[in-house]
């Protein structure tokens, strides 16, 4: 009979739907409880499940076994959500999917953070549930006819279509904010929401009617064409502000570079922790990323082409040379394609540095002095054209924890002893100090420059803060601001000459300038 073949399907799957909402609320970040949610979004994770259930059951034939690894799916994606939330302070998205692909071409940047034995958890809940199913469930052919079976596979396929049909009806309105969506539709709702905001077109129409490089133009002369370097600096904030057990020696030369700068101050970003691309196309194109939509969550996913405001078109429009220089693979993000639309000129990634360049320093990425060589050696060459030179650093990068640091080296930073679970803190301040010397040998070379050459000019700010989740928890959360300062040669030569005639204990300190990061590339035009 077909209602027995539906009966021996449905309970195992109600059941398993059921043990989905209790797997949800044992996991932080937790949503609203089932009652508390809009019944569309109730309607959307039950059909779901039951498209997931499902796929399960064609493969294997086992109710039960079935409902076991649609569990354990769930699972595993809800432990993803727990790591990305813990890391990052945001949860798991739909637009993250890729990043599972992403994980097995470099899985040093992503598996650390999920945890070794979370993996092998995660593997062998999954083995388990196979094991049990297949050596104490019979195959449901053994009890049923084929015919029947399909028969009841279909009635359950137009439950689900149903559920997402009668849920699709419901159109809410989304804040883009993704834990205060998550919290209130739960995780499956949420990747079905974020990924239906994907197949509308972008929520701007014309996005450079929004962009701060609208506002502002290049100056044409060419006596006003500085050459400049930006330097995206990974992970780079100032943790003084946050931990009162940092020595402030740590960034003396960011401070001497700060004080003699046209602007710096603390920097918006909508990035924490990773997303780098977040900032990078915000200050690429000027544009405020909470103007996105669906796509401030990776614009180089959809946003990205040849007529969107760049500031390498810019310059670019002005006889500029545009260069990329980012030690690690151009395909990362697909920037290899998308820089040459932004306007770049070339993109110079880990080829182009040696197997020894890279170990140089502490950390398995190419480090901050390397890749300092590596500017002022193309500042150095002839040339004609002025140039616009766009870093990004890759010392900072996490994860932190798989690095080490001899126990004479962990307080140099410090005015105290490090609480329990927060040596990460200590990695990353070595990281930062280096950092910080980048910056000083930067402004040596360019302020040792003849005034008879072209005027440079340097930017430099951090993209978001850096991974440090324990230290977190123990020392408190960061405010997310990043810092900047815009240095010009030109004004550093002025400010010199001001400073031997004027009482310097009588002149004003420069104020800090709070800026988002969509606006720094106004500054970099004035």
């Amino acid at each position: 009979m077909l209602t027995d073949v539906l009966i021996a399907l449905l309970t195992p799957a109600l059941s398993g739907l059921a043990f989905s909402f209790v797997l949800e609320q044992v996991h932080t970040p937790r949503p609203r409880l089932p009652w508390q949610r809009d019944p569309a979004d109730l309607l959307l994770h039950s059909g779901l499940w039951l498209v997931l259930y499902l796929l399960e059951l064609v493969q294997f034939g086992r109710p039960w076994l079935a409902m076991g690894l649609t569990c354990s799916i769930f699972y595993v994606l809800l432990l993803v959500n727990r790591a990305k939330f813990d890391a990052l302070q945001e949860p798991f998205l739909y637009q993250d999917f890729e990043y599972f692909v992403a994980a097995l071409k470099h899985p040093r940047l992503y598996l650390p953070f999920f945890g070794f034995f979370k993996i092998i958890g995660c593997l062998s809940t999954v083995g388990l549930a196979l094991w049990l199913g297949i050596t104490l469930e019979s195959a449901l052919a053994r009890s049923f006819a084929h015919e029947q079976i399909w028969q009841a596979g279909l009635v359950i396929l137009l439950l689900a279509a149903a559920m997402l049909y009668a849920a699709q009806g419901h159109h809410p309105l989304l804040s883009f904010k993704p834990n205060a969506d998550f919290k209130q539709r739960g995780l499956l709702a949420l990747f079905w929401h974020y990924a239906w905001a994907e197949r509308h077109k972008p929520v701007l129409a014309d996005l450079s009617t929004h962009s701060t490089l609208g506002r502002v133009s290049l100056a044409s002369a060419e006596q006003n064409l500085y050459d400049t370097v930006v330097v995206q600096s990974e992970s780079f904030f100032d943790p003084r502000r946050a931990f009162g057990l940092i020595k402030p020696g740590i960034l003396s030369e960011f401070d001497r570079a700060c004080r003699a700068s046209v602007c710096f101050g603390p920097l918006a970003v909508t990035a924490w922790g990773a997303n780098t691309v977040r900032t990078e196309f915000s200050f690429l194109t000027g544009i405020d990323p909470s103007l996105l939509g669906i796509d401030q969550f990776n614009p180089y996913r959809r946003v990205v082409s040849a007529w969107l405001p760049s500031l390498a078109r810019e310059f670019k429009k002005k006889g500029y040379r545009t260069v990329c220089l980012h030690p690690y693979p151009a395909s990362f993000y697909q920037r290899d394609k998308i820089f040459s639309l932004l306007g770049f000129d070339e993109f110079i990634d880990l080829k182009s540095f040696t197997q020894p360049e890279q170990q140089q320093g502490p950390g398995p990425y190419v480090s901050d002095q390397v890749l300092t060589e590596k500017i002022l050696d193309m500042f150095a060459q002839p040339r004609q054209q002025p140039l616009f030179l766009f870093a990004i650093t890759m010392e900072n990068h996490g994860p932190l924890h798989l690095e080490h640091l001899a126990k004479s080296e962990e307080q140099q930073w410090l005015n105290e002893p490090l609480p329990k679970n927060c040596q990460e803190l200590s990695i990353y301040l070595r990281h930062l100090a280096n950092a910080d010397q980048m910056i000083s040998k930067l402004l040596q070379r360019f302020s040792a420059a003849p005034s008879s050459a072209r005027p440079i000019q340097l930017l430099w700010y951090g993209d978001h803060v850096p991974v440090l989740a324990k230290v977190y928890a123990q020392l408190g959360l960061p405010d997310g601001h990043t810092e900047y300062f815009l240095w010009r040669s030109d004004e550093c030569r002025r400010l010199a000459a001001v400073r031997s005639s004027v009482d310097t204990v009588t002149r004003q300190t420069p104020a800090p300038q709070p800026l988002g990061v969509h606006q720094l590339a106004a500054e970099l035009l004035r």
